[in-house]
């Protein structure tokens, strides 16, 4: 496990990836989550998000926040100049199942316009309703398809046009917090075996 980074010590983005994280207040770890789900010319209704290790012999993991997690901030964007085909009025969105609201970019006109995007976020600690708050379990995020009143799977979603017709990536963004662990003895100025 990493250290916590501090506020001044980092001018990148965080690596979900290799655990990295910020305490900005004592004792509540914050991670950044920042992935990408595959669309491909097969509509779908449920995708995998992957965080990229950026590694060649190392595979990409899937987006899962950990138990106890209070997750605030849950994003996605569809990049330019990529064109999604799907029905009218379904919803694309980030979430752990088909009847997840927000965020959700609606399918209109039968597409959804490469630079589209949604976000949902509160004050992190705020009263906070689903896909936002606090996890009681591990969670996998996933992309959905939905229908218009999000009750159930939509009739899917696929790659419209763009540089690579057949293949697509939608941006997801995953931010929770974490409680700390405790001080350890070199934290005071002391060795210590671990």
């Amino acid at each position: 496990m990493t250290q916590p980074l501090f506020p001044g010590n980092q001018t990148n983005f965080l690596s979900w990836f290799r655990g990295e994280r910020v305490e900005f207040m004592p004792k509540v770890w914050a991670y950044h989550a920042m992935g990408y789900a595959l669309i491909t010319t097969a509509p779908q209704t449920q995708i995998d998000i992957f965080v990229p290790s950026h590694s060649r012999d190392i595979s990409d993991l899937p987006l899962i926040v950990p138990a106890g997690a209070r997750v605030y901030w849950i994003s996605l964007r569809v990049p330019k100049p990529i064109t999604l085909v799907g029905t009218t009025g379904d919803r694309l969105k980030v979430g752990t199942a088909h009847t997840d609201v927000n965020p959700n970019i609606a399918v209109a006109s039968s597409a959804i316009a490469g630079g589209s995007s949604a976000q949902a976020a509160a004050v992190p600690f705020d009263t906070l309703a689903a896909p936002l708050g606090t996890l009681g379990g591990s969670t996998q995020y996933r992309l959905y398809c939905s229908n218009a009143g999000n009750t159930a799977a939509g009739s899917g979603i696929s790659v419209a046009s763009g540089v690579n017709p057949t293949l697509s990536r939608v941006v997801v963004d995953v931010c929770y917090l974490v409680p700390g662990i405790p001080s350890r003895l070199e934290n005071l100025g002391y060795q210590s075996s671990y």
